[in-house]
């Protein structure tokens, strides 16, 4: 040891020998040995396993498709199909030691909540019928790379959420600096490259076609290997964009301001000249990573089979048809019956309306959901004018109406509005194939009861509560204003945050939003959808009362389904509200049921109310 006064003496010299150096050293030596043992266990804990150790096709062993809705077990299925994919793997290993695709997975249980959440995280304001409103309705999910959260709306599908997992293991700085719309682009490249990879083919219930043509362009001038190190490392991403804006005689500064926002640069990228052929002989419509697959590991994708139909299942759907067919006559034979004019001519423009579909203008969608056949269109048009003569703006919505072959253990058919120009009516094919005509036409004029109201909101939303006044018809319009029912209304939203804050305390979950005001709104809604119904069932019944009479020369009898205010109530609340099995078991509590019980004389004054203004 060198020895020394602190305060004057010489500054002091390392052990650089001798005994005790040594000592140290092997100490040291000892004490990194174990630290890199430790982190290759570490690392080995965490990595994914090994390549070819379980099968590629996770997807298919769990009998799930691109199209399958989301479940309890699509995040974790995701997960380990990306763990095990052969063509991402190279470029993503290192991030499936710490992406964790079910952490942050949400999966809303109402539009309302979804849409609620994306205009709160990326912190905007849309306004009422703007182009950003129509994109937002037709968005089935997100990524919000803050919070590191996937979102997904009720309907989304299994390839809505792959293609928002993919985005996740992105890299931050590709958006950056190509922007947005090429960025959707590549990853549904990459969404569809897995989905290949798993036997199931490319998805086509996205809404990214355009950016999908701008990424294979891109991927064509280029390679997928570079593309998917720029895209998901950041790598060679600044020598990319320089070689990009390079080739059209453009610089970076333009990229950063002009060319990566919408489509500029995808327009750019178009106009280039086209790659060569593929000498493997792939259609140049082919994605090149399909075409030259190796370079991500892929085979060439087969070509996309057009959507099929079981026979059993075409025969069920036929049966529905001719059946829906003979219960619009029983409706039509029925109007006379019903009590006022104005119900009368509800039900006359419903029987039109149902009569372009029905025996042979409906869609079909097979089992997994994919359109068949398409649907013939129903379309409300008009001119609204301004005083004096001058024509204002036309109005147009369109509905398609759809027989499934889908399951849909808790509804025979549904309704749902696409922004303010169009709807969609589903029919289960499945759930009505037992049904009596007079059962059948009750739940396809319960769904346009729903289109109807569709149709009141977006025309108000368009031109005002005055020009509604007489929308479609000033008859009609009556039976489906809302404006007298404000207070009871309130009430039953008061009921609602009751009872959500109950159900969320014993479920232990939460809802996003105002979810109660929502629902309530869709209370209405569904009142009256059922207090028309209810008349319609009551003329058809008094219309069959009189056909026997008169064929048997006595006494007819009819019979009607009535309307059971309260079993609506708690059908409505299971049907609309409830998905998860906690929320289903908190609502059979003694606290939930005491809070539905309370609502029951709120909702018998909407339901009377409402039967008022349908009339007798």
């Amino acid at each position: 040891m060198y020895i020394y006064d602190r305060l004057s003496g010489p500054q002091a010299k390392p052990i650089t020998a001798g005994p005790e150096f040594e000592a140290e050293l092997q100490e040291l030596e000892k004490l990194k040995a174990r630290r890199d043992a430790l982190r290759t266990e570490h690392e080995k804990r965490l990595a994914p396993p090994p390549l070819g150790l379980f099968p590629i096709d996770v997807f298919k062993r769990a009998g799930v498709t691109a199209t399958t809705r989301v479940g309890e077990t699509t995040a974790s299925l995701i997960q380990t199909v990306l763990e095990r994919s052969r063509a991402l793997r190279p470029y993503i290993a290192q991030q499936l030691a710490r992406v964790m695709i079910p952490k942050n997975f949400v999966h809303h249980d109402f539009d309302v909540t979804f849409d609620h959440a994306y205009l709160k995280l990326h912190k905007i304001v849309i306004p009422v019928g703007s182009a950003e409103e129509k994109e937002l309705i037709t968005r089935r999910g997100f990524y919000h790379r803050p919070t590191a959260a996937i979102h997904l709306r009720p309907d989304a599908n299994v390839g809505h959420a792959l293609h928002e997992a993919i985005h996740k293991f992105s890299s931050p700085a590709f958006r950056s600096v190509f922007g947005g719309y090429l960025d959707e682009g590549v990853t549904q490249y990459f969404t569809d490259v897995v989905l290949v990879e798993q036997g199931l083919g490319i998805m086509t219930t996205h809404m990214y076609q355009d950016q999908l043509r701008c990424a294979n362009q891109l991927i064509a001038l280029y390679s997928p290997d570079i593309i998917a190190k720029a895209y998901f490392q950041g790598l060679g991403l600044d020598s990319l964009a320089r070689n990009v804006v390079g080739r059209f005689n453009s610089n970076l500064t333009e990229l950063a301001t002009k060319l990566k926002k919408d489509d500029a640069l995808c327009k750019r990228i178009g106009a280039l000249p086209a790659p060569r052929a593929p000498a493997s002989g792939a259609s140049r419509t082919q994605s090149p990573g399909y075409a030259r697959g190796t370079a991500l590991g892929q085979p060439p994708a087969p070509a996309k089979a057009a959507p099929t139909i079981s026979r059993v299942a075409a025969d069920g759907i036929k049966l529905v048809a001719k059946t829906m067919t003979q219960a619009l006559l029983l409706a039509t034979e029925a109007t006379p019956f019903l009590k006022t004019a104005a119900q009368q001519e509800l039900l006359q423009q419903m029987i039109e309306g149902l009569r372009t579909f029905f025996p042979s203008g409906f869609g079909v969608l097979n089992q997994q959901g994919e359109a068949v056949t398409g649907s013939a269109r129903l379309r409300f048009e008009t001119v609204i004018r301004q005083p004096g003569g001058v024509v204002s703006r036309p109005y147009l919505y369109d509905v398609r109406l759809f027989v499934s072959d889908q399951d849909s253990p808790f509804a025979s058919g549904d309704h749902r509005a696409i922004g303010d120009w169009s709807s969609r009516i589903q029919l289960y094919a499945r759930q009505l194939s037992s049904a009596r005509p007079q059962e059948m036409v009750g739940v396809a004029i319960h769904e346009m009861t729903h289109m109807l109201r569709a149709v009141v909101r977006s025309f108000e939303g368009k031109f005002g509560l005055a020009a509604a006044a007489e929308f479609p018809s000033r008859g009609t319009r009556s039976l489906l204003n809302f404006i007298g029912f404000a207070a009871p209304r309130a009430k039953m939203e008061g009921h609602f945050a009751r009872l959500i804050t109950i159900l969320e305390k014993q479920g232990n979950v939460r809802f996003e939003g105002n979810v109660a005001s929502f629902i309530a709104d869709k209370l209405l809604e569904e009142v009256l959808a059922y207090v028309f119904t209810a008349r319609v069932g009551e003329a058809i019944a008094e219309a069959d009362a009189r056909r026997m009479a008169k064929r048997t020369r006595g006494p007819g009898i009819g019979i009607s389904v009535g309307f059971v205010p309260v079993t609506f109530l708690k059908s409505y609340i299971r049907r609309h509200w409830l998905r998860d099995p906690a929320l289903k078991a908190a609502l059979e509590t003694t606290e939930a049921q005491r809070a539905i019980a309370d609502m029951s004389d709120d909702l018998l004054a909407i339901v009377s109310a409402m039967e008022t203004q349908v009339g007798p």
